[in-house]
């Protein structure tokens, strides 16, 4: 095993993982928390690794937690530049990790614009289709390859690759509400008549 923590080293994990510990409070404090945890190899005196510091500690996956991380970065991001309502959820801020951090601001005050027209609050939805709005074609298809620019994907058919436009069916369905679902399985219904 390493070197045991110095008072100070030791003084910062319990600090920080009393932030953790205040029940995930806010994804910035704990995005922030996990990455000095991790830079600083802060977890060195109980674990080998951070993976599983984050598994045996908070229960957490490596790459939930770099997610999280992730997330609170987009968050120190956004308030360098002036923006009255910033991402209240990591699932919020998530999408925006995909782009370099000037286009972050853009990518959030569309996804805001788009919510408030339709008179709600912003979903993590909202900020994805923000981000693919943003994104160059070429990195569009590989985060979702259902948004495709030729002729043929505009149609309300499937695109041509099942085995992937089923990978994405399969993922989107997890995040799709009760009532969507019936209203996809009614399309089904009526398109295989």
């Amino acid at each position: 095993m390493e070197t045991a923590l110095t008072t100070i080293e030791t003084t910062n994990l319990t600090y920080y993982e009393t932030v953790i510990n205040r029940g995930l409070k806010t994804f910035a404090e704990v995005g922030n928390a996990l990455m000095v945890i991790r830079d600083a190899r802060l977890y060195r005196d109980g674990h080998k690794t951070f993976e599983g510091y984050c598994k045996e500690r908070w229960g957490m996956s490596k790459p939930y937690a770099t997610q999280v991380i992730g997330a609170a970065k987009v968050l120190e991001n956004l308030k360098t530049v002036a923006i009255a309502t910033m991402p209240q959820t990591e699932s919020q801020a998530r999408p925006l990790t995909k782009l370099p951090a000037a286009d972050q601001p853009e990518a959030w005050a569309r996804a805001v614009e788009h919510a408030e027209d339709e008179g709600r609050n912003v979903t993590a939805n909202d900020v994805e289709r923000a981000v693919v709005e943003i994104l160059p074609p070429k990195q569009k298809e590989v985060i979702d390859p259902l948004y495709v620019e030729r002729p043929e994907a505009k149609s309300e058919s499937f695109c041509d690759d099942d085995s992937k436009t089923l990978f994405y069916l399969k993922r989107y369905w997890k995040k799709t509400s009760k009532t969507d679902r019936r209203v996809f399985r009614e399309w089904i219904n009526e398109n295989n008549a």
